[in-house]
């Protein structure tokens, strides 16, 4: 009977300890590693250099289409968790949110979209020793499946995430572009050219890759040297001469600017002080709830000293497969069960009944 009781300990640790290993290792150990697996972009000792986080897509869920507490739990976690790494990996200068913010923004009523409010800042912790800069996308303030854009939900967002145009940071001047709510920022060409900040355009929306008045427009009179955008969900890079987006899973750079970017083996000639050449960079989302297999934050850096420009993806782990992971553990483990219950049940007294048949 003891010889039995302690056979059934073993089996059960045996159980146990690689289960609690799978889940140390999903839920712990994978986030604290996760700083070893991205690239860091450095700034030569001779140079100054301005650091930016970039932050697209994270749409925090809503209540309406997602009821399930559990999934707005984890996915808040898993939000949390993943941007403090990155701030700590990259410790930016400033962040910048290219909108989308949460889900259902722009359909929540004004106590509704508070609580998102207040949960969006803890999901996304800031302090004062970072510059913050945010834009709102189709989910915080309309636009998208016929979501009507209304003043109230436009007026709302400016007033909690500020409503300023332009975020000058060092030598580097962020603009907000948003085709249908900001007017385009206006300078004269000889101001332009005699301008030493680095000119960054940042905008919810791709802007290139077809030719609109807008688009035009803006690069007239930003002249930008790289403009991020979001929405897609992807890692992209967009050109006005391309009609395509490529994508983007190396490091770019470094890049001098106003002469030539290079990704990993394909190069492209372009002139970022042209105004047809200049270069998009579509940042990923960061959830892994928006139906894409990579997730990422994008991190660049501004060389003011030597004006060059590097850019890298901090991916980010798959959730949605650690999820079916954990769907599928279970049914590993029932089969097992099953399958030692049956060799106890058909293989263990056939053995015995042998045994007692040689002695006798």
């Amino acid at each position: 009977m003891a010889l039995r009781s302690k056979n059934g300990k073993c089996r059960r640790t045996a159980i146990l300890v690689p289960l609690l290993g799978f889940y140390f290792v999903l839920e712990f150990f994978m986030y604290f590693a996760l700083p070893l697996s991205w690239e860091q972009l450095t700034c030569p000792a001779t140079s100054r250099c301005t650091r930016f986080l970039l932050v697209a897509d994270p749409q925090i869920l809503g209540r309406i289409d997602e009821p399930s507490w559990v999934t707005i739990w984890d996915n808040d976690r898993y939000l949390h968790r993943t941007f403090t790494s990155a701030m700590s990996f990259s410790d930016p200068d400033a962040v910048l949110f290219l909108g989308d913010l949460m889900d259902e923004g722009s359909r929540a009523d004004d106590f509704e979209f508070q609580s998102y409010v207040d949960r969006f800042f803890s999901i996304f912790p800031l302090d004062s020793t970072h510059k913050v800069f945010f834009l709102p996308g189709d989910n915080d303030i309309g636009g998208e499946n016929g979501d009507p854009i209304l003043p109230s939900t436009v007026d709302r967002f400016r007033h909690i995430f500020h409503k300023s145009s332009e975020l000058v940071v060092n030598r580097c001047r962020v603009l907000k572009v948003n085709p249908v709510l900001e007017p385009i920022f206006h300078q004269s060409s000889k101001k332009v050219k005699n301008d030493k900040f680095i000119r960054i355009a940042v905008s919810h929306f791709p802007l290139l890759g077809q030719s609109t008045s807008f688009t035009e427009k803006m690069l007239n009179d930003i002249k930008p040297h790289v403009i991020f955008s979001a929405h897609s969900h992807l890692s992209r890079l967009r050109g006005s001469t391309r009609s395509t987006a490529s994508p983007l899973t190396r490091s770019l750079g470094p890049v001098l600017l106003g002469n030539r970017t290079q990704t990993g083996q394909d190069f492209y000639d372009d002139d970022w002080m042209n105004v047809a050449e200049v270069n998009e960079i579509e940042v990923p989302t960061c959830s892994y709830r928006m139906g894409v297999a990579n997730m990422g934050y994008g991190y660049a850096l501004f060389d003011e000293t030597k004006q060059e420009f590097q850019y890298v993806v901090l991916w980010l782990p798959k959730r949605l497969h650690h999820l079916k992971l954990y769907l599928a553990v279970p049914v590993i483990i029932c089969l097992l069960i099953l399958g030692w219950w049956c060799w106890v049940a058909y293989c263990r007294p056939h053995h015995n009944y042998s045994v007692l048949h040689q002695h006798a």
